[in-house]
């Protein structure tokens, strides 16, 4: 992260930064080591039907060059998954109604579909942001991730 953050410093004049989730699953024992750079807090999903905020563990990158970041593991269980995305999902907006689809309607929509595989889990909350946007244009970028320990 320290790399990172440097390169973005040295190369931005318009003191630019990125908020990002940096994780290594080790798909054997589960274990996800990761570093969240002041990105929103990825979603576990657990098996007994509760979720988990992934809590950042320092500042954005390339923010400041007194920045540091704190590495955390989580372990993943079987038939447990992680949704990772960007601000652009819950910051998304209903077409004309100044509504957005906020934290609870993601979470919610993600404890839904926690038991599906990751690319109908996408494939289905992408789907049910568009609903929700309708006609409006997309005003931010939209990305997301999901992984699931089978």
């Amino acid at each position: 992260m320290k790399t990172i953050s440097t390169q973005l410093l040295s190369y931005s004049k318009s003191k630019s930064f990125v908020t990002l989730f940096v994780g290594l699953l080790d798909p054997g024992s589960g274990s996800v080591r990761y570093v969240n750079a002041g990105h929103n807090p990825p979603l576990l999903l657990k098996q007994d039907g509760s979720l988990e905020h992934i809590e950042s563990t320092g500042l954005m990158a390339g923010a400041f060059d007194f920045a540091d970041w704190e590495e955390k593991t989580i372990d993943l269980a079987q038939g447990e998954s992680i949704f990772i995305f960007s601000d652009g999902v819950t910051e998304a907006d209903r077409s004309g109604s100044g509504d957005q689809f906020g934290d609870k309607h993601t979470e919610d929509i993600a404890l839904e579909l926690k038991d599906r595989d990751p690319r109908d889990f996408i494939e289905e909350m992408a789907g049910q942001l568009k609903q929700f946007m309708g006609d409006a244009p997309q005003s931010d970028d939209i990305t997301m991730l999901a992984l699931k320990r089978i």
